[in-house]
């Protein structure tokens, strides 16, 4: 298979409505590109504040109608279980798009994050049939009970790492309890929704319930959070834009949902089931590329291990295989785009330049493409855990490792500490 296989639109626009927008002539024009191939598949036209305001419009008169936010548990429960399943039945088209934009092996794609995606629908639907609301009749005088109604409109802001699989959990959560919302995935990677989007009219869900603009984080994004009919705000992206999407929110006291960065510790001590944790340690770093806020950035591994551990994770770091993202064999694709690849040799390099740091495997761009973002996962060692790369959210395939004392329990146990 490969992108030429694939039907991608010649432009993305925004879905209000249940129909897709007619294309603005003055819009401002986002090149979506195929990071395999540093190749334009499609042209984005951004959403402006006049369009979000249409989108944002829309979903409240939706709500107000009360065709969905006062449609019974079984209703809705019923409508997200067939979202589950066009999901699923259609995953190859689904799996194909966000492979386009991401540039994320297939086999992750359509094995794990698709069905994800389907799996977060199926999880609202049997939530909402068992939540319940609690009684109190501490006063023989009173009954005092809680009636939970939905929020209104929720905007929610994706990131562009695992798309459908990140937003569909916000999606589900929004409707699942009678919300509408306007989606605003990111610039880079709109592609996945395009048929996703088509697919929630077959399933039952009435037209404007869920929408979508698109378009960069500070014109879009910022209008969306902006905009006084929005009640509350989910957001899955960098630390620094959470702060500022938090604070904008609080001039119209909106609800704020953040995801933010982080550096995720594993801890893998000597009676661990030694090739399990290998394995266990190489998919927590190196799946999707690097690219997620859930990798095992940080790996303790206990000392009396720590030499052999990390000697075979350099060996099978360096027998990964780096390939064309639409090639089932691919383990490590490109990584999303020329910023994130620019980031990833500015990291090998001060890792390179810096005294007590020594790269172990990879620390350059892999060889053997002429095009696309493809980088060698790249492992170093450190030795303090306040050098930089052990600091940083890299969001790449790059891990550097150093030794660690780990006290607990008022004993010392000599670790060695792996880091993404």
């Amino acid at each position: 298979m490969t992108i030429k296989d694939i039907n991608i639109p010649r432009e993305v626009t925004s879905f209000i409505g249940g129909k897709w927008t007619e294309p603005q002539g003055d819009a401002y024009q986002i090149p979506v590109i195929h990071p395999a191939t540093e190749e334009t598949v499609s042209t984005l036209l951004e959403a402006d504040e006049a369009e979000v305001a249409v989108a944002v419009k829309t979903a409240k008169d939706v709500f107000n109608t009360g065709v969905w936010s006062k449609a019974s548990v079984d209703e809705r429960k019923g409508v997200l279980l067939k979202i589950k399943d066009l999901v699923l039945a259609n995953k190859d088209v689904i799996a194909r798009m966000e492979v386009t934009n991401t540039g994320v092996p297939i086999s992750q794609a359509y094995g794990r994050q698709i069905p994800r995606s389907a799996m977060n629908f199926e999880f609202f639907a049997e939530f909402i049939s068992q939540v319940s609301s609690p009684v109190f009749d501490q006063n023989p005088n009173f009954i005092t009970f809680i009636r939970r109604e939905p929020v209104g409109v929720a905007g929610l802001i994706a990131p562009w790492n695992a798309p459908m699989a990140l937003a569909s959990m916000k999606l589900a959560g929004a409707i699942a309890f009678g919300n509408s919302c306007v989606l605003k995935p990111s610039e880079l990677t709109p592609l996945g929704f395009i048929p996703f989007m088509e697919l929630l009219s077959e399933a039952g869900l009435p037209d404007g319930v869920i929408n979508m603009v698109n378009g960069r984080g500070h014109v879009t994004g910022a209008a969306l959070t902006a905009n006084e009919d929005v009640d509350v705000i989910a957001f899955t992206g960098g630390t620094e834009t959470g702060r500022i999407i938090s604070a904008e929110a609080g001039r119209t006291l909106k609800k704020t949902v953040t995801e933010l960065g982080g550096k995720s510790a594993n801890i893998i001590f000597a009676d661990a089931d030694y090739d399990r944790a290998l394995d266990a340690a190489l998919v927590a770093i190196f799946s999707n590329n690097g690219q997620q806020c859930l990798a095992g950035s940080r790996i303790l591994v206990q000392r009396s291990i720590a030499e052999n551990f990390t000697q075979d994770f350099v060996a099978r770091t360096r027998k990964l295989k780096i390939g064309d993202p639409f090639d089932t064999s691919s383990e490590i694709g490109p990584v999303i785009s020329k910023g994130q690849f620019e980031r990833m040799n500015r990291f090998a390099k001060l890792a390179e330049e810096s005294d007590g740091i020594e790269i172990l495997t990879g620390g350059k761009p892999a060889e053997g493409f002429n095009k696309g973002y493809y980088f060698e996962p790249t492992v170093v060692r450190a030795t303090d855990n306040k050098q930089i790369v052990c600091q940083e959210e890299i969001f790449g395939p790059l891990q550097p490792s150093l030794p660690l004392t780990l006290k607990k329990m008022h004993t010392v146990l000599p670790m060695i500490v792996i880091l993404v």
